[in-house]
């Protein structure tokens, strides 16, 4: 701590809201999923044609469908693939990536590569969180890391610690994968304008690029995926975050009446007062959001954003289990690694299945089955057919095979399901339960796993009073909104903070508030240190670029940096920043670059109400703006 001990004036500014860019050609938009990805697009006049209303809705372009290069499978999204070769170079990306692994594989060429698969959760569920925070309260800052004396931007802990791993068991940073794969998309995007005559001049600093991230992600998550983007290659100044519900529901405002299924004759989303739920349903999480259209054509958030892992990979890893249990997990581990071709050409199939199946199915799922691999294996592994493999397994009634179709009993393939849906079910009741939310009557299911028949039935049948609502291209209600978005960044006029923050201050000691534990002597007075001073509490309502500010001086002569902790909790009356439940979330660090012998007061503005939280500080004598670092290191 380098302020003067208890020394804060605290109170909100008048709220800014920051106005829509104006010095881009067009908006860019990359949703980086689980389990696919891709991008969209859309120019400045095609949305100004559209604000003007000579345009219906706006035009937002996607890629072409991407074609997988096997069984004819096409999607308007790219599997979250990518392949490396033996000196970490890219060679490929999505389905290039997959079926350039599965050639390398049926030649025996693969095993100094890298395919890395559904990495994108790794952020959500990867960080070690107590091991982080324990470190970073027990060893001093610029003892552990010596190089913040010098100002290094380059600095990461996440990408220090966190590694990503691939299909066979090699590691390699996981902030180096996350740069490589989105540098792919973006140079896959800036291809494809290259051979558009009227683009084929266009830069990459000539776009606004937004990047998605789920709503229930941490701050120190969403600075990874920034330094990322900005690793492959955007420009910091170029980038925004955008949150994956809130882009939905963006996007939804601007659908008509006839591309949202299953809204009332009447319905409008546009209407003052109109309230809803954003179900957003990817490949790893689902992520909720509540919203009410509020004057001004903007959104309030009215619930804070939560969610979970309950998303279609679950669904996935459902599917998987029963095919171990069936044929044993050695056959199915043995396929990906030597004939990961069969093993696509397996999960592809089981997709096209997964989106299609509902509750009333009778008939047994017939699933296409790479019949050779298959075969082979459970002849080398077992020493037998693949009918008495399956004869002998625990699951001999349920399933069969006839030609190449593997038929399961319609009763067991829905069991694949009912783990993910019953948490997904149990997550919306928990919000329904909030006063807030109450009165909500629809609930609007997007994303890729939303187009699943089941999932849909399942939660029209368990809350029968709502209405439930898919809008037209659910898949692409995410990417399509992040370019509206785009912009328009204060489309979310108003948002809820998820967790208290707090700065570490020293104050005079009070007997009646202070802990012996906490009291030390500084000039002759009695303080406590390590207080928890209140910047801003959890479930406030902020509108964007809301402003806290705190005043900190210099402690001695010719100090060169402030060094500000801040920290973040969810418990109701914080006291100290070392109690329970109570974690760093990082370190700011404002340089001083004429650094003088007289005491010097800044004001340090914490900034709310955006995707991301940031900091600004100010020469109060001055009113020089200074250059400030914030590094996050609590998943929280």
């Amino acid at each position: 701590m380098e302020s003067t001990p208890g020394v804060t004036v605290e109170g909100y500014k008048n709220k800014e809201q920051t106005s829509p860019q104006n010095n881009y050609l067009f908006v860019a938009a990359i949703d980086f999923g689980t389990s696919y990805s891709g991008y969209a697009w859309s120019s400045k006049n095609d949305y100004k044609n559209y604000l003007e209303g000579k345009d219906v809705e706006p035009k937002i372009y996607t890629n072409q469908p991407w074609n997988s290069g096997g069984k004819g499978f096409f999607s308007e999204k790219t599997p979250t693939c990518l392949l490396l070769d033996a000196d970490r170079k890219l060679v490929a990306f999505g389905y290039d990536a997959e079926n350039k692994y599965a050639d390398l594989s049926q030649e025996g060429k693969h095993s100094d590569y890298y395919f890395f698969q559904r990495f994108k959760m790794n952020l959500h569920e990867g960080f070690q969180i107590e091991a982080i925070d324990k470190m970073l309260r027990t060893v001093f800052f610029h003892e552990t890391f010596p190089f913040a004396h010098r100002g290094s931007t380059d600095f990461s802990f996440q990408s220090k610690e966190m590694m990503a791993v691939e299909m066979n068991g090699k590691q390699l940073p996981a902030f180096e994968v996350f740069a490589m794969s989105i540098k792919a998309l973006v140079d896959h995007l800036m291809t494809m304008f290259q051979h558009k005559g009227n683009m084929a001049t266009l830069k990459i600093n000539d776009i606004k690029w937004i990047l998605t991230v789920p709503a229930i992600w941490s701050e120190k998550s969403k600075q990874f995926m920034r330094k990322s983007a900005v690793k492959a290659g955007i420009p910091n100044s170029n980038l925004s975050i955008a949150l994956e519900p809130e882009c939905a529901s963006v996007y939804c405002q601007h659908l008509s009446k006839d591309h949202l299924y299953g809204a009332r004759d009447e319905y409008s989303m546009k209407e003052t007062g109109q309230k809803y739920v954003v179900v957003d349903l990817g490949g790893g999480t689902a992520d909720i959001a509540v919203h009410e259209k509020i004057e001004d054509n903007k959104l309030k958030e009215i619930h804070r954003s939560t969610g979970s892992n309950c998303g279609g990979t679950s669904v996935d890893a459902a599917f998987l289990q029963f095919m171990d249990q069936t044929f044993g997990k050695s056959v199915l581990e043995t396929m990906k690694t030597d004939y990961p071709e069969s093993y696509l050409d397996l999960m592809r199939e089981f997709e096209s299945k997964k989106r299609t199946v509902n509750c009333d199915e009778t008939d047994n799922i017939k699933m296409s089955m790479p019949m050779a691999a298959l075969s082979k294996l459970c002849s080398q592994i077992h020493k037998k057919s693949i009918e008495d493999v399956i004869r002998l397994s625990k699951h001999t009634e349920k399933v069969s095979v006839k030609t190449d179709k593997l038929r399961i009993k319609s009763e067991i393939f829905v069991e694949f399901f009912i783990p993910t849906i019953k948490k997904l079910i149990s997550l919306l009741e928990h919000i329904m339960k909030n006063k807030r939310v109450a009165e909500v009557e629809d609930i609007l299911l997007v994303g890729g796993f939303a187009e699943c028949t089941m999932l849909q039935q399942h939660v029209r049948d368990k809350f029968p009073t709502k209405r439930v609502i898919i809008p037209f291209d659910c898949g692409l209600s995410v990417l399509k909104g992040a370019v509206i978005y785009g912009f328009d960044p204060t489309y979310i006029a108003i948002r809820i903070i998820g967790h208290t923050y707090g700065v570490d201050v020293a104050v005079r000691y009070d007997d009646s508030k202070h802990d012996l534990e906490h009291m030390f002597e500084y000039n002759d007075m009695m303080y406590s240190k390590s207080v928890f001073k209140t910047i801003i509490e959890q479930e406030t309502e902020v509108a964007a670029d809301t402003k806290v500010t705190r005043e900190y001086r210099t402690i001695k002569e010719f100090q060169e940096r402030l060094t500000i902790d801040i920290y973040v909790t969810r418990n109701p009356n914080p006291r100290y920043v070392d109690e329970d439940g109570c974690l760093l979330l990082g370190k700011l660090l404002v340089d001083i670059p004429n650094p003088t012998r007289e005491k010097r007061i800044f004001d340090v503005d914490f900034i709310f109400g955006n995707t991301e939280m940031s900091v600004a500080a100010v020469d109060r004598e001055s009113g020089e703006k200074f250059e400030t670092q914030f590094e996050i290191f609590t998943d929280a």
